[in-house]
């Protein structure tokens, strides 16, 4: 349940008043910046009393527009840092969307149309997003600081 922050903290500052890993608030809250006065009224996710794996699975499968065996197939491999930014590049690129576009952008991850070769499933969308972030940069989390200071990937 999420609750909503107050005395205009950083996430660094919740973190300390819940007595709670940094780390984990960030994997709950899709890995805001930790010490960005978080405006009061935001809705932040704290782990109280929960099992953090049900958890994390939860608020990815509800907010990230797959299902729960997408969830599985295409993210559950991979660390809890890479699957959140992964998802935060969907996020950004497409509001999740498999069908979104934009010129020759298209699907989830906004990928150039002619790499998915006329295939435009969610299989194949997962696939090469995976194949190009990790040519390109490595992993996702990379990815994700080359969009945060390019604004694109």
């Amino acid at each position: 349940m999420p609750v909503a922050s107050r005395d205009n903290q950083t996430l660094r500052q919740v973190a300390q008043a819940n007595n709670t890993s940094l780390s984990v608030l960030e994997k709950l809250n899709g890995n805001i910046d930790p010490d960005t006065v978080i405006a009061n009224g935001t809705w932040l996710y704290l782990p109280q009393n929960e099992d953090l794996s049900l958890l994390f699975t939860a608020l990815y499968t509800a907010h990230s527009g797959i299902s729960n065996s997408q969830y599985r197939k295409y993210y559950g491999r991979l660390s809890a840092s890479e699957r959140a930014a992964k998802l935060w590049i969907a996020k950004r690129e497409s509001g999740y969307n498999y069908h979104a576009r934009n010129g020759k952008y298209y699907g989830r991850f906004q990928l150039d149309s002619s790499y998915l070769h006329g295939n435009y499933s969610v299989a194949n969308q997962e696939r090469t997003a995976d194949r190009y972030v990790k040519g390109r940069y490595g992993s996702w989390a990379a990815a994700k600081r080359f969009w945060l200071a390019h604004n694109l990937y």
